[in-house]
């Protein structure tokens, strides 16, 4: 019987050679779906249509994770099989590469393997590095590593295409028993061992596989599980009640000698360019409510909420984001809706701070965001651009939300996140952002924009505000440079909102009172309401480069949309320096542990 001439690959090659290459194609795609969002990676938007938007980092982090069990399955096959000496860099390989044809090209394969090697080890590292809160260069690395790959898979193709052509190549789709290794094939990697030629049974060939699979298998396994047993947890110390007397933003009273977590978050905007910030947390209750302590690093203290300047034609919003990025931004909007649409802004904007609260566990991040211009095919697209915020499962977490500005920073926003909405008719044209499962009670709301919520994406086109002051001289004038400066701190008194009292709806009588070149706050402070069992109080200090907010609110509000604290709510916290969206996150929840 004639024996094939095609050239094949032995069985467990073949299945590790796919199961990595579905592997990184998951990993790629899904990391590319967070490189979308960083502020310098504008050359890869035009990929943005075909990136995932849903499990993001459930894809991602599982495939970093299959990456780890390959790393453990590959040296086990080898070890196995008796083939390690075809990826061996020998002596004689290398000599190869002085000599035309293919055994030239036989050696550049494998030099090729182990820049693979170096460049899914350092993928690895920063991955797991990434995991546990550290961002900065890190970020960009990990990137540079992603590129590094996909410019390896094309140069591998060719490779091999060079060796022996299309025969080479189709080496993966044909799969052959695997080779019993003999003394040979453990000579020392410059002895020239012979290429193993008897074949092993079926019964041995189950066994490399199993324990080969079960190699990769404990690896994988081993990080879940050390992920899990080491994840952070925020123990609440129990308090008496007479230390419920109020809100002060400092930790100096002993009460707050209590264990406190660092939680390093990244992947933001600002914090003097390294987009990442460490929060720590500290928790007390006293049977009723509990009460936390957030400390983060801020270079500046910042308060301005896009102002609004007059002009010869009339007020304008100062955004600082350059007109040609707000065009790019804006062009996937575009064609949804016609209508002009609500930007973000990482320069004047005020400082924030979030808490997300959930009951359910969520080992990658708590589920409720989802990036891109358009996550959803039958829904409208982003208002900023970079996503929407809501739930897969069903499931509805509290998002409390704290500005920096206005004279309502006593109290945060206690909203919440669920499955998305319909959205309203308003919403469907393009009138009004929509927010997907993002659900905010009008009376919550501790800020208001001066501005109807839609703004031109042409800056040149005047908008009208809202509300005007009614005593111009008496609180607002023309402001200076340095105080439109993004990177100066502003004053702790001062003021870049306007209260319902002291300002009135706007009308072009009390608009001709008001000077060429005056500068007006960019929010409006609603009138106070009455207190509910609901709402969650605040208070925050900034001094030398750094914010302390505390943040009380009753354990169980008894109302349906709050999720009641107690031990084994998970939580998750995020920090915006002077930027409407861009925040910095982290992936691994907080467990409360709220100790009786």
């Amino acid at each position: 019987m004639r024996r094939s001439s095609k050239p094949k690959t032995d069985v467990g090659t073949i299945l590790l050679h796919w199961w990595l290459v579905g592997t990184l194609v998951v990993s790629t795609l899904s990391g590319l779906r967070f490189a979308v969002d960083m502020p310098d990676t504008s050359y890869i938007k035009f990929l943005e249509p075909a990136l995932p938007v849903d499990k993001i980092w459930i894809l991602h982090v599982l495939s970093g994770v299959s990456v780890m069990a390959l790393a453990g399955a590959y040296p086990i096959y080898l070890a196995a099989t008796g083939l390690g000496r075809r990826i061996w860099p020998d002596r004689a390989r290398l000599a190869a590469l002085t000599v035309r044809g293919p055994a030239r090209w036989g050696a550049i394969n494998v030099l090729l393997y182990w820049i693979l090697f170096l460049c899914l080890a350092g993928q690895v590292i920063t991955g797991v590095l990434m995991h546990r809160g550290y961002g900065g260069i890190l970020v960009e690395f990990h990137l540079l590593l992603t590129w590094l790959i996909v410019g390896y898979a094309f140069i591998h193709v060719f490779a091999h295409f060079a060796f022996g052509g299309v025969r080479q190549l189709l080496r993966v789709f044909r799969p052959s028993r695997i080779p019993t290794p003999s003394p040979s094939n453990f000579a020392p990697p410059g002895a020239h061992a012979p290429v193993p030629q008897m074949r092993a049974s079926l019964f041995r060939e189950g066994l490399v596989l199993g324990v080969t699979t079960i190699a990769g298998i404990v690896v994988a396994g081993s990080f879940i599980c050390y992920d899990r047993m080491s994840r952070d947890t925020l123990h609440v110390v129990r308090v008496p009640k007479s230390f419920n007397r109020g809100l002060h933003p400092d930790l100096s009273d002993p009460i707050w000698r209590v264990p406190a977590l660092v939680i390093r978050t990244n992947q933001g905007t600002n914090f003097d360019g390294t987009g990442a910030s460490a929060i720590e947390v500290r928790a007390v209750h006293d049977g009723e409510f509990i009460i936390f302590g957030f400390t983060w690093d801020d270079p500046t203290r910042s308060l301005k909420h896009t102002p609004l300047i007059k002009k010869q034609d009339g007020w304008h919003a100062l955004f600082t984001e350059p007109q040609e990025e707000r065009e790019v931004s804006l062009a996937a909007k575009a064609k949804f809706a016609k209508a002009t649409l609500t930007n973000f802004e990482d320069t004047l904007a005020e400082d924030k701070f979030s808490v997300m609260l959930a009951n359910i566990e969520k080992p990658f991040g708590p589920g409720a965001f989802h990036p891109g211009a358009r996550p959803l095919a039958d829904k409208p697209p982003s208002s900023s651009g970079r996503g929407l915020h809501y739930t897969e499962d069903g499931s509805s977490v509290n998002l409390w939300v704290w500005h920096a500005n206005g004279a309502n920073s006593n109290r945060c926003e206690n909203n919440r996140v669920g499955p998305p909405a319909q959205p309203s008719a308003a919403q469907a044209r393009g009138l009004s952002p929509y927010k997907g499962g993002y659900v905010s009670d009008r009376s919550e709301a501790t800020v208001i924009e001066n501005f109807a919520p839609t703004l031109p994406r042409d800056l040149s086109v005047a908008v009208t505000p809202l509300r005007l002051p009614k005593d111009i001289q008496a609180k607002h004038s023309a402001k200076s440079a340095a105080e439109l400066n993004p990177d100066y701190g502003d004053h702790e008194n001062s003021r870049w909102w306007i209260s319902e009292e002291e300002s009135a709806p706007y009308s072009f009588e009390l608009d001709a009172q008001i000077p060429i070149g005056t500068v007006i706050p960019g929010v409006i402070a609603p009138a106070p309401r009455p207190p509910t069992a609901k709402d969650v109080y605040c208070q925050a200090h900034w001094a030398a480069g750094r914010w302390t907010l505390l943040a009380k609110r009753r354990l169980n509000t008894g109302t349906g949309g709050d999720v009641p604290i107690g031990s084994n709510t998970f939580m998750w916290v995020a920090a915006f320096d002077h930027t409407f969206a861009n925040h910095t996150r982290h992936i691994r929840p907080i467990r409360l542990e709220v100790r009786q």
